[in-house]
Formats: C-alpha cells, structure tokens, sequence
C-alpha cells in the first residue's frame, strides 16, 4: 500500500489543497510544498509557480506563542486553545492562517 507523504493538507484532494489553497506538507520530514500563484486556474500558458521549504512543529508553535492578539481574532479562537490543538500532522491550516494575516512565513515560503 502506497503511503501519502504529503497528508497534512486542507483538503482531501491534493492537487486542490497545492493548486487552490496553496500548501501542503509532510509531517515526516517538515517539507512544504507551495504553490505562489494558488487560486488561479493553471494552464500551458500560466503554469504553476512552486517551491519547497521546510517549516517544523516548533517553528508553528512559537510562531503562534508570538502572535498578535489581532490574529486569534482573526481565525476567532485563542493561543490556549490553538495550542491544546496543535498537532504535527495537521499544521499546513495554521501555516496559511498566519501567513494570511501577517506573513509569518513569507521567509520561509517566498524566497
């Protein structure tokens, strides 16, 4: 049976979570896949922009210890509860959401 390296993702599909949303990850090895110009319908003509880049458990958590109180605002939640419910195999929706509101990991990302 074939294992999927790239599960944590925000939807079932992955070439919908790389190509409309934008990201998917490993929680293996912290690999992230992204997609620049996500969204857009991708053709001969405008074809994909990827890139990789690597982006931990750790990296998340602190990130999310270090955001604004307009962040949890933002995603309508709180750190206390962020954090209870933070998981390795499941952060590529915390990346997007932070990088959204501030571009937290524009560094890592957009190189």
């Amino acid at each position: 049976m074939k294992t999927d390296k790239y599960s944590d993702r925000t939807d079932v599909n992955i070439r919908v979570s790389l190509y409309e949303y934008g990201l998917i990850r490993n929680p293996n090895t912290d690999k992230v896949i992204v997609c620049l110009n996500s969204g857009i319908e991708h053709n001969k003509e405008n074809k994909p922009i990827i890139r990789t880049s690597f982006i931990s458990f750790d990296e998340v958590k602190e990130a999310l210890e270090e955001a604004s109180p307009g962040y949890f605002s933002f995603i309508g939640s709180d750190l206390m509860t962020e954090l209870n419910q933070l998981r390795n195999d499941y952060l590529s929706l915390t990346i997007s959401s932070m990088n959204q509101y501030s571009g937290t990991f524009n560094d890592y990302l957009y190189y």
